[in-house]
């Protein structure tokens, strides 16, 4: 892998170059450290983000603060997390102009057992190997973020936005929970030290959507043995008896990736018509 910053974006790839001659630095590979040097890149993802004045959002690995100064510039409030307590230490060096960013040393799995702090947007340039944690954390809170902008492997958000027959457990709870579209694709170049993979921007919008316990018990349940079929894998869920398959039109032997969105929740509503289902907290 070539050490040298790629020119394609002189603006910011300058001023990563110098940040990290400044302050003596070189990337933390263990903490999957990959510096977005790309302007186009970084402006489409705030395009993505929705951002207004009121907007209080969380920016996950914030790194040499890059997407948290541009953050500042636009919202109310920026909570920066930050593992790295030397970049920690850059940041606050950095971004001292700003009086709405708090920068936290904190783990993001530290940070989203504490109830007393509120934000609405989620923006980040993360970590491939805090995706899909982060992800299912995020989507936990009640209520989750409205928004989550996330740079994350292209790979990875394919999966979250992939329909069926391609669908596994996480995209299809993704899908009941929030708006999932893949904005755009991001070459690995438009980092410092570039990935070995290429990256993407991945928009998940949860607004106007009400949680659904039921549905995703029933869908974790269906994808229980992904090898297995359907009607094996829920045949001790609640309720559960052949005739609920052929009310929804669905073969015996068809397995859970099979299913639309749509498909699942038919599948709910025919549930929900049996007289032993038992709706218990996921």
């Amino acid at each position: 892998m070539s050490n040298k910053l790629s020119p394609i974006e002189p603006n910011l790839a300058n001023h990563t170059r110098n940040l990290l001659k400044k302050y003596q630095l070189r990337p933390n590979k263990r903490l999957g450290q990959n510096f977005l040097i790309d302007d186009r890149v970084l402006n489409d993802l705030l395009q993505a983000a929705e951002l207004t004045s009121q907007d209080t959002v969380l920016e996950v690995g914030s790194g040499l603060g890059t997407l948290t100064r541009a953050l500042a510039r636009r919202v109310r409030k920026v909570i920066s997390l930050e593992k790295d307590r030397r970049l920690n230490d850059i940041l606050a060096s950095e971004l001292n102009e700003f009086d709405n960013v708090s920068i936290l040393n904190q783990d993001i799995r530290t940070f989203l057992s504490q109830k007393d702090i509120l934000f609405d947007k989620v923006v980040a340039n993360l970590p491939f190997y805090l995706t899909s944690p982060l992800i299912t954390g995020l989507m936990k809170l009640s209520p989750p973020p409205s928004l989550m902008v996330l740079m994350v492997q292209k790979e990875v958000a394919e999966r979250i936005c992939a329909q069926p027959p391609k669908a596994n457990r996480m995209a299809v709870l993704c899908q009941i929970q929030a708006r999932c579209r893949l904005v755009r694709q991001v070459p690995a170049r438009s980092f410092w030290p570039a990935p070995e993979v290429d990256a993407a921007i991945l928009k998940m919008n949860t607004s106007g959507i009400s949680p659904d316990p039921l549905l995703e018990k029933l869908v974790n349940a269906g994808f229980r043995s992904p090898r297995k079929t359907l009607a094996n894998n829920l045949s001790s869920f609640p309720g559960f008896n052949q005739e609920i398959l052929a009310q929804c039109n669905l073969n015996p032997k068809v397995r859970a990736e099979a299913l639309t969105l749509q498909d699942w929740k038919h599948l709910k509503n025919c549930f929900l018509g049996q007289k032993n289902v038992i709706i218990r907290p996921i």
